[in-house]
This record gives C-alpha cells, sequence and structure tokens, in this order.
C-alpha cells in the first residue's frame, strides 16, 4: 500500500515547497514521488496554503486548506505553529479573532461571497499595526539618542571654573600646583578690577542705556520693515490667486520670479506667512460676513441703504452659512493633507512642523483626547504612505458607495438645496470650504452619518479634491 509521506504547499512568493512527514524535513526541490507504497489511501487530501498575512521579519500567519493555522518564514524557508517574538506576538494581537474563524472557515469550503473584503480588512489593519509598531520603535530610538547627546553635552559643574560673569575660563586640574597658579592669577584679576571699578562704573551705565536704546528703537524699526514686507506678501499672494489647500513648496514657485518675493529672504518666514494668509482664508466667510455688517453700519448705529434693501434669500443664505460647523477631524485632516510626508514620517513630525496652524485651527478644542488625536492622525498618515492620490480617490468613493443608502436619503430629503449646491460653481478658496460644508449639513455627517464623519477614510482627500469628488458622485445620484 501506497502512504503519502511528502505534502505540497505553496509559499506567499508562489514557489511550491515539499514537507516529509517522516523526516520533517522540508525542501524546495520536488521529490520523484509523493508516496511509498502501491495504492494511495482513501481520503487523503491535499493541503495547500489559502490566505497568507505578512508579520514582522519575514514571517506569514498561513492558514491552510484543513482549516490549519502555522507559520512560515520566506527566507529561512521553516514552519512553526508558534511564534514567540514579541513583535509577532503583540501584532498577532491586533488580528480581529472573529475574521480569521471566518477566513478559518472559507479555507475549509464555508461558502461566504465577501470573503475577500473580510481579508483585505485584516491586511490594512496588519498594515496600519506594523506602521504604528514601527514608528513607536523609531521614536523610541530618537528619544534614546537625544538623551544620550544631552548627557553627553552636560559637564560636571565641579569640573569647571567661572567668573563672576558666568563665563567658564578652565578645567580644574589634578595637580594642586597647577590649580595654585591658577588661584594666584585670579587674585591679581580681581585686584585690578578693584581698582578700575569706580572710573569704570559711570561708563559701563552710559554705555548700557545706549545699548538698550539702540537696542529698542532697532527692534521697533526692524518690526515695521516686517509688517510691511508681510502685507506686501499677502498682497503677492492675492495677486496670483495662489490656492491656500496646497503647499508651500508648491505655491512658491508660482511668485518666486515676482521681485516682491524676495523682500523676505529667509523661506521658512516665508513659508510661516504663507499659513498665516491661509489660515486667514480659511477663517471662513463669518468675519467676512461681520465685517460686511460692520461697514453697512455708520457711526450713529444707522443701518445703510443697502443692508435695509437686502434680499431675504440672501439673509437667510448668511445666517446658515455662519451656522456652519467643520466635522471634529476637518482641520486636523487639511493640516495633514498639505503636509510633505514621507515613508519615515510620524504624527509628531506633522505637530513640530505646523505648530501655528495646530493653535490657529484650535486642533485642541475639536478634538480634547491625546489618544484620539495621534491614533486618528497615524491611520491618516498610513493612507497618505500607502496610496496615491488617484487610489485615494477610489476609496473616498468607496466609503460613499458604503453609505449610499444613507446619503441618498437625505439627498431626496434636501433635493433643492443638494441641486442648488451643485449648480454653483465657485473659486475662491473660503468658498470650496463653504460649500463643502453646506454638503456635509445637507448630507447630516453631524446626525446620521456621523460614523462616515469619524472615519480615517472620509479624510484621505485635502478640501478641494473632497468637494470636487463629492459632488461628482452626488450628481450621480440627483
Amino acid at each position: 500500500m501506497k502512504i503519502r509521506v511528502w505534502k505540497e504547499f505553496i509559499a506567499p512568493n508562489g514557489q511550491k515547497y515539499y514537507y516529509n512527514l517522516k523526516t520533517k524535513k522540508t525542501t524546495w526541490d520536488e521529490p520523484e514521488s509523493l508516496f511509498e507504497g502501491n495504492a494511495v489511501s482513501q481520503g487523503q487530501k491535499d493541503e495547500s496554503p489559502v490566505f497568507a498575512f505578512p508579520l514582522f521579519n519575514d514571517w506569514y500567519l498561513v492558514i491552510s486548506s484543513l482549516g490549519k493555522k502555522f507559520y512560515f518564514n520566506a527566507v529561512e524557508n521553516i514552519s512553526v505553529l508558534e511564534l514567540h517574538d514579541e513583535l509577532n506576538t503583540q501584532l498577532l494581537q491586533s488580528i480581529d479573532k472573529q475574521k480569521l474563524i471566518l477566513l478559518v472557515g472559507v479555507a475549509r469550503g464555508f461558502i461566504y461571497d465577501e470573503y475577500l473584503q473580510v481579508y483585505e480588512e485584516i491586511m490594512e489593519n496588519l498594515d496600519f499595526v506594523k506602521n504604528e509598531i514601527s514608528n513607536e520603535y523609531k521614536e523610541l530610538q530618537v528619544n534614546v539618542a537625544q538623551e544620550s547627546e544631552e548627557s553627553a553635552d552636560k559637564q560636571d559643574p565641579g569640573d569647571l571654573i567661572a567668573t563672576d560673569n558666568g563665563i567658564v575660563n578652565d578645567y580644574y586640574s589634578s595637580s594642586d600646583e597647577e590649580v595654585d597658579i591658577r588661584e594666584d592669577k585670579f587674585n591679581e584679576i580681581d585686584l585690578a578690577e578693584d581698582n578700575l571699578q569706580q572710573n569704570d562704573g559711570i561708563r559701563t551705565e552710559v554705555i548700557r542705556t545706549e545699548t538698550d536704546f539702540n537696542e529698542e528703537n532697532l527692534n521697533s524699526v526692524e518690526t515695521l520693515d516686517f509688517n510691511a514686507s508681510k502685507e506686501k506678501y499677502f498682497q503677492l499672494f492675492e495677486k496670483y490667486q495662489l490656492n491656500s489647500f496646497s503647499t508651500w513648496s508648491n505655491q512658491s514657485k508660482v511668485v518666486m520670479d515676482d521681485p516682491d518675493f524676495y523682500l523676505i529672504t529667509d523661506n521658512s518666514l516665508r513659508e510661516d506667512i504663507f499659513e498665516e494668509w491661509c489660515s486667514r482664508k480659511h477663517s471662513h466667510h463669518n468675519s467676512i460676513t461681520s465685517v460686511d455688517k460692520d461697514d453697512q453700519t455708520d457711526s450713529s448705529g444707522a443701518h445703510s441703504s443697502a443692508e435695509d434693501n437686502l434680499d431675504d434669500n440672501v439673509a437667510d443664505q448668511n445666517e446658515e452659512e455662519e451656522n456652519l460647523e467643520p466635522t471634529k477631524y476637518h482641520y486636523l485632516s487639511h493640516i495633514i493633507s498639505k503636509a510633505n510626508i514621507s515613508p519615515d514620517t510620524i504624527f509628531q513630525d506633522i505637530k513640530k512642523d505646523n505648530k501655528k496652524l495646530f493653535k490657529q485651527f484650535k486642533i485642541n478644542k475639536f478634538i480634547t483626547s491625546k489618544r484620539d488625536l495621534e491614533s486618528f492622525s497615524s491611520k491618516l498618515i498610513f493612507y497618505y504612505k500607502k496610496f496615491d492620490q488617484s487610489q485615494r480617490r477610489d476609496i473616498f468613493e468607496g466609503i460613499l458607495e458604503q453609505n449610499k443608502t444613507a446619503i441618498n436619503k437625505h439627498v431626496v430629503e434636501h433635493s433643492d438645496k443638494v441641486l442648488e449646491t451643485l449648480n454653483t460653481s465657485v473659486n475662491e478658496d473660503f468658498e470650496k470650504e463653504t460649500q463643502l460644508l453646506k454638503l456635509e449639513d445637507i448630507l447630516g455627517l453631524s446626525g446620521s452619518l456621523e460614523k462616515l464623519a469619524n472615519d480615517p477614510k472620509y479624510y484621505i482627500l485635502g478640501i478641494k479634491d473632497k468637494l470636487e469628488c463629492l459632488k461628482n458622485y452626488l450628481r450621480n445620484l440627483t
């Protein structure tokens, strides 16, 4: 009777390998025969990998056609039943056990039409957690390196000699003779200082007063010059109609040939001014509306004739726009969309580079939980690292499609408002943002679609691209 002693498997890279049940050895070379004896035992079933999930250090979690789980190392070409290293243990704990059990059933023959979506969700989660663990490890290494540098820079105060003005003059020597020589030297200096103290006192005060006066005036002049240059920069941005939803690295190319561009030579300062201008643009219509109303009122408090004749519909529209509220993650996602994200970028990098924007957009007031802030940002950064803009558009449309029933319900209920918004073309950046907020309000993102408003996938496009994509999707519904 023939007995099968070799089992055939397919590695995640697609290559076949063979495992001998007797010798417990694995080989890439196909044996001459998979059996020993004269007949194949009935009921024998071939086992092959069905699902494979990449882990750390070249390991894969594999689910076979018999529903068995094991771990395969693609480099060392070995299979084991358990992994004990800390990184993979932490990674495996993040897997949704119910989804994994479902895939085990599918591997055994259970019919479930959406098993590929479940598989992709597990893969997506593993990618995200791997990225997060790697970033934590990288951040830990950076902190350790910084602490090492700081400790290396620190000197024992007992090893230094300082004068009265705090300037370090020398190091202590192990030789008593050298210390005595230095002490004599300092005594001579002290005597000389005592003799000159009275004569130099008045002159020092005069010099200090003159220096303070000059610095004060210099600072005032510099402040005036900077403010004037900043205002010219604002005019420059308006002149070339820069996109406030873009990045300085891109928009600077538009204005760099203008002579006013070189009023400021520090590029980081230029970028700060650009971000301030963007913030003003995004401060939305509320400030603009209030300024307009103030201009329409004279010093006696009487309203101008223009305001008296204001059409009721326009007034209602302005009031409606004033009441629009951005979603919880609206401005955070806007900052991330403008950031320069590399494969090594982590949330702390973006926060460090955009401190002013975090303050201007009051991110901490929108998102009070530090854990929520870091978790959401890390997920969003992951999408920007993993997918290009075209792929992110597809993902955005996909999550809209998943919520199609609820979205369509709101579109039907507010069809007039939706059609009016879709047919209104806007050019200014703040108008585009207003239109996006209006559509989000109509679709109920603060109500029945709050789950969508809290999903990172809803924020994987910048404001301008999101508006365009959302309008195209809604046009297909109406």
